[in-house]
This record gives structure tokens, C-alpha cells and sequence, in this order.
């Protein structure tokens, strides 16, 4: 039982060291000497989160008083809620796709 314990106490560090090292898993992987499949594997049974990018808000110049917000994720999707009622929604939006 303390084996098990122990491994998965070196894969937790393992897991956390590839998501602060800013590489990809591929190359952290083989940087590692550690396969591409037991990283996932250990990643599932672990039930670490998977790091997600974070939104960027992009605030919008020239609009009227009305309130406006416009989201721009890193991989290119925009967001905008064109008035109150829209910002409104934002909570469910985000709980939708995160």
C-alpha cells in the first residue's frame, strides 16, 4: 500500500512540474524519459485538472454608456454581451465552456 502511496506521490510532482515547466506534455515527456501515455494515465487517475488558457477582457472604446463587455480567448474566440441582461448571462456562459 505504501508503494502505491508513494507513486502517486511522485506522479502528483511529476504532473505539477510539467504545468509550471511552460512546456508541452510531449516534450516535457520525453525531456523526462517518461512516456506520453502514462503521463495521461496518471493525470486521469489522479484527477488533476487540465490547465485551461484564461480569458482576456478587451474593453471596447467609442461605445455608448450601455453596458458592454467583449471577451477575447488566446486561441481567437470573442465574446460580446452587448447589454445588461447579456452580462447577466456571464456566469452561465463561463460554466458552459470552462
Amino acid at each position: 500500500m505504501e508503494k502505491a502511496q508513494e507513486r502517486s506521490a511522485v506522479w502528483r510532482e511529476r504532473l505539477l512540474a510539467q504545468q509550471v515547466s511552460g512546456l508541452n506534455i510531449g516534450v516535457w515527456c520525453k525531456q523526462e524519459g517518461v512516456s506520453v501515455w502514462s503521463f495521461y494515465a496518471w493525470r486521469k487517475r489522479l484527477a488533476l485538472p487540465t490547465p485551461t488558457a484564461p480569458l482576456i477582457a478587451v474593453p471596447l472604446a467609442g461605445m455608448s454608456q450601455e453596458s458592454v463587455l467583449e471577451l477575447q480567448t488566446p486561441g481567437g474566440y470573442v465574446l460580446r454581451l452587448s447589454n445588461a441582461e447579456h452580462v447577466n448571462w456571464l456566469p452561465s456562459i463561463l460554466a458552459a465552456v470552462c
